[in-house]
């Protein structure tokens, strides 16, 4: 038998990747996202005070245990 082990203290990621919101993320509750072909849990990273829905993008920017640290991808308004 194995075990997982997921450490307590933040991995950061250089750079950051994009995954795929399958279940909404919002300001006080986790959600999940597709990222690397597989599903993760994953929480905002910093405040956000918006929800993230299901089919929209997400920047992933760390991991910590089970769970991606994730913020929202700003959009541009400039054409």
């Amino acid at each position: 038998m194995s075990f997982a082990f997921f450490p307590d203290t933040p991995e950061f990621l250089t750079p950051p990747s994009r995954a795929r919101v399958e279940q909404s993320i919002t300001p006080n509750k986790r959600g999940r996202v597709f990222w690397q072909g597989t599903s993760w849990f994953a929480r905002f990273q910093e405040d956000c005070p918006k929800t993230i829905f299901s089919g929209e993008s997400v920047m992933v920017r760390g991991i910590e245990g089970n769970t991606l640290l994730v913020m929202p991808i700003e959009s541009s308004t400039s054409n």
